[in-house]
């Protein structure tokens, strides 16, 4: 625990973060080890994902069809409403890709399968 500490005290932005895990650290020196280290991963992304996202972990969909205007001005995921396909295209399904890594979406996923990015 202590080296994990260590990497991710150079990367955390907050002091009020920072003291949260390092409370978590110290509530579970108690127990056995898988539950301190289930307790440390649980309480870790709970406290890293309370603001949501950073702006660099995010991405837009864009339409495969070169000649669509989804293609050159990506779409939010709001936007399909619970579709896959692009909305532009009424007729056919139309695949749409990642606006950063461009890995085909092919599923419901809120996420990019090839980078990791969530759909904005």
């Amino acid at each position: 625990m202590a080296i994990g500490w260590k990497r991710l005290g150079a990367e955390l932005k907050t002091e009020k973060t920072a003291s949260s895990i390092l409370e978590l650290i110290k509530d579970t020196a108690e127990g056995h080890t898988p539950h301190r280290a289930d307790a440390l991963r649980f309480g870790l992304y709970k406290n890293l994902r309370q603001k949501g996202p950073a702006k660099s972990a995010l991405a837009l969909l864009r339409c495969t069809d070169e000649k669509c205007l989804a293609s050159k001005n990506p779409i939010y995921y709001n936007t399909l409403e619970g579709k896959i396909g692009c909305p532009r295209h009424l007729s056919a399904v139309q695949t749409l890709k990642c606006s950063e890594c461009d890995r085909a979406r092919d599923d419901y996923c809120t996420w990019c399968k090839g980078c990791r990015r969530v759909f904005e």
